[in-house]
Protein backbone atom coordinates (compact mmCIF):
# COMPACT_ATOMS: atom_id res chain seq x y z
CA UNK A 1 0.00 0.00 0.00
CA UNK A 2 1.03 3.57 -0.59
CA UNK A 3 0.35 4.57 3.03
CA UNK A 4 1.64 2.52 5.89
CA UNK A 5 1.19 3.22 9.61
CA UNK A 6 4.36 2.32 11.51
CA UNK A 7 5.64 2.94 15.02
CA UNK A 8 7.67 6.07 15.59
CA UNK A 9 9.19 7.59 18.71
CA UNK A 10 7.61 10.91 17.78
CA UNK A 11 4.24 9.73 16.50
CA UNK A 12 2.40 6.79 14.99
CA UNK A 13 1.43 8.62 11.83
CA UNK A 14 1.09 7.29 8.25
CA UNK A 15 4.25 7.67 6.18
CA UNK A 16 4.42 7.84 2.39
CA UNK A 17 7.58 5.83 1.85
CA UNK A 18 7.75 6.62 -1.87
CA UNK A 19 8.00 10.32 -1.20
CA UNK A 20 11.18 9.99 0.86
CA UNK A 21 14.73 10.39 -0.39
CA UNK A 22 17.83 8.72 1.07
CA UNK A 23 18.73 11.97 2.85
CA UNK A 24 15.60 11.60 4.96
CA UNK A 25 16.82 8.41 6.57
CA UNK A 26 18.87 10.10 9.27
CA UNK A 27 15.92 12.16 10.47
CA UNK A 28 13.07 9.70 9.90
CA UNK A 29 13.44 6.69 12.22
CA UNK A 30 9.95 5.51 11.32
CA UNK A 31 11.17 4.74 7.80
CA UNK A 32 13.94 2.57 9.19
CA UNK A 33 11.46 0.79 11.42
CA UNK A 34 9.22 0.16 8.43
CA UNK A 35 12.12 -1.32 6.48
CA UNK A 36 13.09 -3.49 9.47
CA UNK A 37 9.52 -4.81 9.59
CA UNK A 38 9.84 -5.93 5.97
CA UNK A 39 7.85 -3.14 4.34
CA UNK A 40 8.98 -2.11 0.89
CA UNK A 41 8.77 1.11 -1.08
CA UNK A 42 10.27 -0.25 -4.28
CA UNK A 43 13.45 1.76 -3.61
CA UNK A 44 16.81 -0.04 -3.54
CA UNK A 45 18.49 3.01 -2.04
CA UNK A 46 16.21 3.04 1.01
CA UNK A 47 18.92 1.73 3.29
CA UNK A 48 18.52 0.51 6.85
CA UNK A 49 19.83 2.82 9.56
CA UNK A 50 20.97 0.56 12.41
CA UNK A 51 21.01 3.26 15.07
CA UNK A 52 17.31 3.94 14.58
CA UNK A 53 16.05 0.38 14.52
CA UNK A 54 14.82 -1.02 17.82
CA UNK A 55 14.46 -4.74 17.98
CA UNK A 56 15.39 -5.61 14.40
CA UNK A 57 17.64 -8.42 15.60
CA UNK A 58 14.75 -10.23 17.26
CA UNK A 59 12.79 -10.82 14.07
CA UNK A 60 14.85 -13.84 13.03
CA UNK A 61 14.47 -17.42 14.23
CA UNK A 62 15.99 -18.68 17.46
CA UNK A 63 19.64 -19.72 16.86
CA UNK A 64 20.05 -23.52 16.60
CA UNK A 65 22.61 -23.42 19.43
CA UNK A 66 19.76 -22.57 21.84
CA UNK A 67 18.78 -26.24 21.60
CA UNK A 68 22.31 -27.59 22.09
CA UNK A 69 22.79 -29.86 25.09
CA UNK A 70 26.23 -29.64 26.67
CA UNK A 71 27.63 -31.77 29.48
CA UNK A 72 29.23 -29.15 31.71
CA UNK A 73 29.96 -31.77 34.34
CA UNK A 74 32.27 -33.57 31.93
CA UNK A 75 35.99 -33.49 32.63
CA UNK A 76 37.42 -30.35 30.94
CA UNK A 77 40.30 -30.74 28.52
CA UNK A 78 43.58 -30.95 30.43
CA UNK A 79 45.57 -29.27 27.68
CA UNK A 80 45.27 -27.90 24.18
CA UNK A 81 47.61 -27.54 21.23
CA UNK A 82 46.92 -24.21 19.49
CA UNK A 83 47.67 -23.60 15.84
CA UNK A 84 50.83 -21.75 16.86
CA UNK A 85 52.88 -21.65 20.03
CA UNK A 86 53.31 -24.04 22.95
CA UNK A 87 50.65 -26.33 24.40
CA UNK A 88 48.32 -24.66 26.90
CA UNK A 89 47.95 -26.41 30.24
CA UNK A 90 44.23 -25.89 30.83
CA UNK A 91 44.18 -28.10 33.91
CA UNK A 92 46.71 -25.89 35.67
CA UNK A 93 44.92 -22.76 34.53
CA UNK A 94 41.59 -24.00 35.90
CA UNK A 95 43.25 -24.92 39.19
CA UNK A 96 44.55 -21.35 39.48
CA UNK A 97 41.05 -19.97 38.90
CA UNK A 98 39.75 -22.02 41.82
CA UNK A 99 42.54 -20.70 44.05
CA UNK A 100 41.77 -17.14 42.97
CA UNK A 101 38.08 -17.54 43.83
CA UNK A 102 38.94 -18.91 47.26
CA UNK A 103 41.30 -15.98 47.83
CA UNK A 104 38.86 -13.24 46.85
CA UNK A 105 35.91 -14.81 48.64
CA UNK A 106 37.94 -15.02 51.84
CA UNK A 107 39.70 -11.67 51.42
CA UNK A 108 40.47 -9.80 54.64
CA UNK A 109 41.33 -6.14 54.28
CA UNK A 110 44.20 -4.56 56.24
CA UNK A 111 42.65 -1.12 56.58
CA UNK A 112 43.53 -0.74 60.25
CA UNK A 113 47.25 -0.99 59.51
CA UNK A 114 46.89 1.22 56.43
CA UNK A 115 45.03 3.88 58.42
CA UNK A 116 47.80 3.98 61.04
CA UNK A 117 50.39 4.44 58.29
CA UNK A 118 48.40 7.27 56.72
CA UNK A 119 48.17 9.03 60.08
CA UNK A 120 51.92 8.65 60.67
CA UNK A 121 53.54 9.02 57.22
CA UNK A 122 57.03 9.65 58.60
CA UNK A 123 57.09 6.81 61.15
CA UNK A 124 59.25 4.11 59.57
CA UNK A 125 58.18 1.38 62.01
CA UNK A 126 54.46 1.96 61.52
CA UNK A 127 54.89 2.00 57.73
CA UNK A 128 57.00 -1.17 57.93
CA UNK A 129 54.32 -2.88 60.00
CA UNK A 130 51.70 -1.86 57.43
CA UNK A 131 53.80 -3.23 54.56
CA UNK A 132 54.27 -6.51 56.42
CA UNK A 133 50.52 -6.76 57.10
CA UNK A 134 49.78 -6.16 53.41
CA UNK A 135 52.24 -8.73 52.03
CA UNK A 136 49.82 -11.63 51.64
CA UNK A 137 47.08 -9.50 50.11
CA UNK A 138 49.40 -7.84 47.61
CA UNK A 139 50.86 -11.22 46.68
CA UNK A 140 47.32 -12.46 46.00
CA UNK A 141 46.52 -9.42 43.86
CA UNK A 142 49.70 -9.96 41.88
CA UNK A 143 48.70 -13.60 41.28
CA UNK A 144 45.30 -12.43 40.00
CA UNK A 145 46.98 -10.06 37.57
CA UNK A 146 49.25 -12.86 36.31
CA UNK A 147 46.24 -15.15 35.95
CA UNK A 148 44.36 -12.52 33.92
CA UNK A 149 47.34 -12.15 31.58
CA UNK A 150 47.62 -15.91 31.11
CA UNK A 151 43.88 -16.21 30.49
CA UNK A 152 44.09 -13.40 27.94
CA UNK A 153 46.50 -15.61 26.00
CA UNK A 154 44.75 -18.94 26.52
CA UNK A 155 41.05 -18.11 26.24
CA UNK A 156 41.09 -16.64 22.70
CA UNK A 157 43.09 -19.67 21.55
CA UNK A 158 40.59 -22.06 23.13
CA UNK A 159 37.79 -20.26 21.32
CA UNK A 160 39.69 -20.25 18.02
CA UNK A 161 40.44 -23.97 18.40
CA UNK A 162 36.76 -24.79 18.96
CA UNK A 163 35.85 -22.60 15.97
CA UNK A 164 38.20 -24.55 13.71
CA UNK A 165 36.60 -27.84 14.77
CA UNK A 166 33.05 -26.62 14.13
CA UNK A 167 30.22 -26.10 16.62
CA UNK A 168 30.84 -26.29 20.36
CA UNK A 169 29.12 -29.69 20.45
CA UNK A 170 32.05 -31.19 18.51
CA UNK A 171 34.54 -30.21 21.25
CA UNK A 172 32.84 -31.12 24.55
CA UNK A 173 36.03 -31.14 26.63
CA UNK A 174 37.20 -27.78 25.30
CA UNK A 175 33.67 -26.39 25.65
CA UNK A 176 33.63 -27.48 29.29
CA UNK A 177 36.99 -25.77 29.90
CA UNK A 178 35.82 -22.61 28.15
CA UNK A 179 32.61 -22.56 30.18
CA UNK A 180 34.51 -22.89 33.46
CA UNK A 181 36.88 -20.05 32.54
CA UNK A 182 33.98 -17.77 31.57
CA UNK A 183 32.09 -18.65 34.75
CA UNK A 184 35.19 -17.84 36.78
CA UNK A 185 35.49 -14.45 35.10
CA UNK A 186 31.90 -13.61 36.02
CA UNK A 187 32.17 -14.85 39.62
CA UNK A 188 35.52 -13.21 40.32
CA UNK A 189 34.45 -9.83 38.97
CA UNK A 190 31.21 -9.98 40.96
CA UNK A 191 33.18 -10.69 44.15
CA UNK A 192 35.58 -7.84 43.34
CA UNK A 193 32.68 -5.39 43.06
CA UNK A 194 31.68 -6.03 46.66
CA UNK A 195 35.17 -5.95 48.17
CA UNK A 196 36.34 -2.34 48.26
CA UNK A 197 39.16 -3.32 50.59
CA UNK A 198 41.17 -4.72 47.66
CA UNK A 199 41.68 -1.37 45.99
CA UNK A 200 42.11 0.41 49.33
CA UNK A 201 44.79 -2.08 50.38
CA UNK A 202 46.64 -1.65 47.13
CA UNK A 203 46.55 2.14 47.42
CA UNK A 204 47.84 1.78 50.98
CA UNK A 205 50.64 -0.47 49.79
CA UNK A 206 51.80 2.12 47.28
CA UNK A 207 51.85 4.70 50.06
CA UNK A 208 54.08 2.68 52.37
CA UNK A 209 56.29 0.72 49.96
CA UNK A 210 58.97 3.43 49.90
CA UNK A 211 58.72 4.26 53.60
CA UNK A 212 59.43 0.86 55.15
CA UNK A 213 62.57 -1.05 56.05
CA UNK A 214 63.52 -4.72 56.21
CA UNK A 215 60.42 -6.05 54.41
CA UNK A 216 60.53 -8.14 51.22
CA UNK A 217 58.09 -6.27 48.98
CA UNK A 218 55.94 -8.38 46.60
CA UNK A 219 55.97 -5.62 43.95
CA UNK A 220 58.39 -2.87 43.08
CA UNK A 221 57.33 0.61 41.95
CA UNK A 222 57.04 -0.16 38.24
CA UNK A 223 55.17 -3.46 38.73
CA UNK A 224 52.82 -1.81 41.24
CA UNK A 225 51.93 0.85 38.67
CA UNK A 226 50.93 -1.80 36.13
CA UNK A 227 48.95 -3.93 38.59
CA UNK A 228 47.18 -0.85 39.98
CA UNK A 229 45.55 -0.32 36.57
CA UNK A 230 44.23 -3.90 36.74
CA UNK A 231 42.91 -3.44 40.28
CA UNK A 232 41.24 -0.12 39.40
CA UNK A 233 38.83 -1.84 36.99
CA UNK A 234 35.39 -2.71 38.47
CA UNK A 235 35.56 -5.98 36.52
CA UNK A 236 39.30 -6.59 35.99
CA UNK A 237 39.01 -9.97 34.27
CA UNK A 238 36.20 -8.89 31.95
CA UNK A 239 38.20 -5.81 31.01
CA UNK A 240 41.41 -7.70 30.27
CA UNK A 241 39.74 -10.57 28.42
CA UNK A 242 37.51 -8.17 26.49
CA UNK A 243 40.62 -6.47 25.12
CA UNK A 244 42.04 -9.86 24.13
CA UNK A 245 38.82 -10.85 22.36
CA UNK A 246 38.86 -7.73 20.20
CA UNK A 247 41.51 -9.41 18.05
CA UNK A 248 39.23 -12.38 17.27
CA UNK A 249 37.25 -12.77 14.07
CA UNK A 250 33.50 -13.24 13.75
CA UNK A 251 33.82 -17.06 13.54
CA UNK A 252 35.57 -17.18 16.90
CA UNK A 253 33.05 -14.85 18.52
CA UNK A 254 30.33 -17.20 17.28
CA UNK A 255 31.68 -19.80 19.71
CA UNK A 256 30.86 -17.48 22.61
CA UNK A 257 27.40 -16.90 21.14
CA UNK A 258 26.76 -20.65 20.81
CA UNK A 259 27.88 -21.28 24.37
CA UNK A 260 25.69 -18.43 25.59
CA UNK A 261 22.63 -19.72 23.71
CA UNK A 262 23.17 -23.30 24.86
CA UNK A 263 23.29 -22.14 28.48
CA UNK A 264 20.15 -20.06 27.99
CA UNK A 265 18.34 -23.07 26.54
CA UNK A 266 19.41 -25.19 29.52
CA UNK A 267 18.10 -22.57 31.94
CA UNK A 268 14.77 -22.29 30.11
CA UNK A 269 14.30 -26.05 29.93
CA UNK A 270 14.96 -26.31 33.67
CA UNK A 271 12.28 -23.63 34.25
CA UNK A 272 14.57 -22.11 36.85
CA UNK A 273 14.52 -25.14 39.14
CA UNK A 274 17.80 -25.98 40.82
CA UNK A 275 18.83 -29.66 40.49
CA UNK A 276 19.87 -31.43 43.66
CA UNK A 277 23.28 -32.35 42.21
CA UNK A 278 25.96 -29.69 42.65
CA UNK A 279 28.95 -28.97 40.44
CA UNK A 280 32.34 -28.84 42.11
CA UNK A 281 32.92 -25.22 43.12
CA UNK A 282 30.10 -23.79 40.99
CA UNK A 283 26.83 -24.60 42.75
CA UNK A 284 24.11 -26.27 40.67
CA UNK A 285 24.42 -26.83 36.93
CA UNK A 286 21.67 -24.26 36.33
CA UNK A 287 23.48 -21.72 38.47
CA UNK A 288 26.64 -22.44 36.51
CA UNK A 289 24.78 -21.91 33.21
CA UNK A 290 23.51 -18.53 34.41
CA UNK A 291 27.04 -17.35 35.11
CA UNK A 292 28.37 -18.69 31.80
CA UNK A 293 25.50 -17.15 29.82
CA UNK A 294 26.00 -13.67 31.26
CA UNK A 295 29.79 -13.99 31.10
CA UNK A 296 29.62 -14.85 27.39
CA UNK A 297 27.44 -11.81 26.68
CA UNK A 298 29.90 -9.57 28.54
CA UNK A 299 32.88 -10.95 26.60
CA UNK A 300 31.09 -10.87 23.24
CA UNK A 301 29.96 -7.31 23.90
CA UNK A 302 33.44 -6.12 24.86
CA UNK A 303 35.10 -7.97 22.00
CA UNK A 304 32.78 -6.85 19.21
CA UNK A 305 32.52 -3.33 17.80
CA UNK A 306 28.76 -3.69 17.35
CA UNK A 307 28.25 -5.23 20.78
CA UNK A 308 26.20 -8.21 21.91
CA UNK A 309 22.77 -6.61 22.09
CA UNK A 310 22.67 -5.97 18.35
CA UNK A 311 23.97 -9.39 17.39
CA UNK A 312 21.92 -11.95 15.51
CA UNK A 313 24.23 -14.68 16.82
CA UNK A 314 22.90 -14.37 20.36
CA UNK A 315 19.30 -14.97 21.44
CA UNK A 316 19.44 -11.67 23.31
CA UNK A 317 15.81 -11.42 24.43
CA UNK A 318 15.74 -15.03 25.61
CA UNK A 319 19.01 -14.57 27.54
CA UNK A 320 17.88 -11.35 29.21
CA UNK A 321 14.51 -12.91 30.06
CA UNK A 322 16.25 -15.96 31.54
CA UNK A 323 18.44 -13.69 33.69
CA UNK A 324 15.45 -11.66 34.85
CA UNK A 325 12.83 -14.37 35.38
CA UNK A 326 14.93 -17.45 36.04
CA UNK A 327 17.94 -15.98 37.76
CA UNK A 328 17.13 -17.47 41.16
CA UNK A 329 18.98 -15.87 44.05
CA UNK A 330 21.39 -14.22 41.57
CA UNK A 331 18.72 -12.34 39.60
CA UNK A 332 19.82 -8.86 40.69
CA UNK A 333 23.52 -9.60 40.13
CA UNK A 334 22.91 -11.14 36.70
CA UNK A 335 20.80 -8.21 35.51
CA UNK A 336 23.22 -5.64 36.91
CA UNK A 337 26.13 -7.38 35.18
CA UNK A 338 24.31 -7.22 31.85
CA UNK A 339 23.59 -3.54 32.37
CA UNK A 340 26.83 -2.29 33.88
CA UNK A 341 29.57 -4.76 32.88
CA UNK A 342 28.83 -4.50 29.16
CA UNK A 343 29.90 -1.61 26.95
CA UNK A 344 26.80 -1.15 24.76
CA UNK A 345 23.79 -1.66 27.04
CA UNK A 346 23.04 2.08 26.99
CA UNK A 347 22.33 1.82 23.25
CA UNK A 348 20.58 -1.54 23.39
CA UNK A 349 17.04 -1.94 22.01
CA UNK A 350 14.16 -0.68 24.12
CA UNK A 351 12.85 -4.21 24.57
CA UNK A 352 16.09 -5.33 26.23
CA UNK A 353 16.11 -2.30 28.52
CA UNK A 354 12.50 -2.98 29.48
CA UNK A 355 13.26 -6.60 30.35
CA UNK A 356 16.25 -5.67 32.52
CA UNK A 357 14.60 -2.61 34.05
CA UNK A 358 13.75 -2.39 37.73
Amino acid sequence: PRWVRVASRSAGRPVDLRALTPSCLESRPEVCLARAAGLRAGRADLCLHPGSVMGQMFSGPTPPSYRFTLDFEAEPAASMSPATGDDINLKALLARTKDALIQIQGYKSCQVAVKKAIEAPKDVQINTDAAAALQDNITAVKSWYDLAEDMAVALPQVVANISRQGAITTSPELAAALAQLVAFMYRFDQAKLYESGIQNDFSGYRRVMNKCSGVALPLDESAASVVSMFVAQPGPFAHRLGVAFQALGADSRLVLAELCNACCGTIDRSKGKEPAQKMDGFGSSVDFCRHVMVGCIILYDRGSKSGAFGSRDIAVVKCCTAAKKRGGADTASLCNALKYSTATFSTSPDRVQEILGD
